[in-house]
């Protein structure tokens, strides 16, 4: 182990760069070295737009490859979300990959009460700028202070860092309220020094990168009512509202225990998501289909019911895809609205105003049938289409003629 003093200096250009104490301290110069590199990583990959997933997970793998031994590494953030608190990645060598997680608004549980995070959140909200804390878990129990570290320890780990940075110096979460860190090791005698000062130094650059990106990975579900217009220019207004009512309760009562969450009434239409980790992506678009067909029966079947006792009804088109959401608070300074943008929902909406003129009640993207490997069978190519907006042509998917045949007769 080396724990050989080293010091810190920033450059011009706001990228810190380690200075060895001692003169051939090879260790240090290439982890010196390093430092810079990750930071000139961390503004690229930025700059280019890259996912916190895909941020995290290259930022651990360019540590693995300056011989840091993780064991564990982990990245959490608060979001504006309606539904999540926060998001989270988990790193682990044994996968070299990265896992994510939303985490659902809610009572704050004892196992965050007891957490390390918990007590860096407490100093950072007390004035303390970039609090960070070293548990070297091999020395004794006194180094396991918390629950998750006695578990850390029982699994091999021998030392914990955590780090948090903090965004802004005012209360005005639009990007999140700052992202905490922790790296785990189980190489004998721990961390070096040299090692936890890289991390102190390119974790800034990183976590400036993670705030531009505020995205989510989700399948995106779009209804709009067909023929609003026209409906709403024989019917009362009471009654338009009345309708809206009730088709959104039976498109969001399809999605519930599906894991699907609304995240917008945009007038007639509906979007919604089903969010997942990457080995759940077709278990989640096979949900989302799911909820598309039983939807569409059921609101076939309380058309019918409307139709008789004379009231306004409406048939809904949904189209289905699989991409990356950005969402925030956007307006003017008096006037905030949460919404959600980027090309995935761009598309989505473009790809609906197909059901229509291919006479279909329910569209799938290319990338939505690829990822729930056209489940089954059940998803057949309508062909390249372009979609208003969109560069390149997109291939379009529907539900094969005899489920489609049978979700008309609301037999589906």
């Amino acid at each position: 182990m080396n724990d050989a003093p080293t010091r810190f200096a920033d450059d011009q250009a706001g990228a810190a760069s380690l200075l060895p104490r001692e003169e051939g301290n090879l260790r240090v110069a290439e982890l010196a070295e390093s430092a810079v590199e990750l930071n000139a990583w961390a503004t690229e990959e930025g700059l280019r737009g890259a996912t916190a997933r895909e941020l995290f997970d290259g930022y651990c793998r360019h540590l693995s490859a300056t011989g840091f031994v993780i064991m564990r590494a982990y990245v959490s953030t608060q979001t504006l979300h309606p539904q999540w608190s926060g998001y989270g990645y988990t790193w682990r060598r044994e996968l070299n990959s990265v896992r994510e997680q939303q985490f659902a608004r809610g009572p704050v549980s004892q196992e965050w009460l007891s957490s390390p995070f918990h007590a860096l959140t407490r100093r950072s909200r007390g004035g303390e700028k970039n609090p960070w804390l070293r548990r070297r878990l091999e020395l004794g129990p006194e180094q396991r202070d918390f629950p998750a570290l006695a578990d850390f320890h029982a699994a091999g780990a021998t030392d914990y860092v955590c780090l948090a940075f903090k965004f802004g110096e005012a209360d005005a979460p639009s990007h999140g309220t700052g992202v905490l860190y922790s790296f785990t090791t189980d190489r004998p005698g721990g961390f070096d020094q040299a090692e936890i000062q890289l991390l102190r130094s390119t974790l800034p650059g990183l976590s400036l990168a993670m705030k531009a990106h505020t995205g989510l990975h989700s399948v995106l579900w779009y209804a709009d009512l067909r023929g609003f217009t026209r409906i709403s220019d024989v019917s009362s207004g009471a009654e338009i509202v009345h309708m809206l009512n009730d088709v959104f309760e039976i498109l969001t009562a399809a999605l519930r225990p599906r894991g699907g969450h609304v995240l917008k009434f945009i007038g007639d239409a509906m979007l919604a998501t089903i969010s997942f980790d990457e080995p759940d992506e077709k278990a989640a678009c096979r949900r989302a289909l799911d909820a598309a067909v039983e939807a569409s029966a059921n609101l076939k079947a309380r058309n019918l019911e409307r139709d008789a006792a004379g009231l306004p009804f409406a048939d809904v088109d949904i189209a289905l895809h699989v991409g990356e959401l950005l969402y925030g608070n956007v307006g003017a300074a008096d006037r905030l609205d949460f919404t959600v943008i980027g090309p995935a929902v761009n598309e989505v909406v473009r790809m609906e105003k197909l059901c229509e003129p291919l006479s279909r009640q329910i569209l799938f993207s290319s990338r939505f049938a690829e990822a729930a490997g056209r489940c089954d069978g059940r998803l057949e190519s309508l062909g390249q289409f372009q979609l208003r907006g969109v560069d390149e042509a997109k291939e379009i998917f529907g539900l094969r003629l005899s489920q489609a045949a049978a979700l008309q007769l609301g037999q589906a």
